[in-house]
């Protein structure tokens, strides 16, 4: 498994490295993975939550650095929930995005790296293989 030392404090985002926070708080938690399986899971889920980050603003201008103490409240993942909903994937993989997502959040208020006291939870969709809603022929067919 690949390990990453990180330093004690949360770097300071720059116009180059505009969400580097949001990059340091998935590889804190990243780095408490005791599984591949489970470091890449929160791979996916930081590059779905840096993707959320990237839709907030406008395409043509360039994204200002993002400090997440100013920009986290308790709505934000009610916010990432709506937009993992409208990405139209699989129940089973958006119910892992967030899941690790919200471990993130627990983990930052937990360990008070971030000044968030609490967010508003919610419901993680049921996961269900979407290829079992559907027969692959119909009767004429076969």
């Amino acid at each position: 498994m690949l390990n990453i030392i990180h330093s004690n404090f949360m770097p300071l985002p720059t116009p180059g490295k505009p969400w580097s926070q949001v990059d340091w708080l998935f590889d804190m938690q990243a780095d408490l993975a005791r599984s591949k399986s489970t470091f890449y899971r929160v791979c996916s889920g930081k590059k779905h939550f840096i993707n959320y980050i990237r839709s907030t603003y406008e395409m043509t201008v360039p994204i200002p650095p993002y400090y997440v103490n100013d920009e986290f409240d308790e709505y934000t993942l009610l916010r990432f929930k709506q937009y993992i909903d409208d990405l139209n994937i699989s129940s089973s993989h958006a119910a892992l995005i967030l899941s690790v997502v919200r471990q993130v959040f627990e983990t930052a208020i937990g360990n008070r790296w971030i000044e968030l006291k609490s967010f508003i939870d919610f419901v993680l969709p049921t996961a269900s293989r979407e290829t079992d809603l559907r027969a692959p022929y119909t009767v004429a067919e076969t």
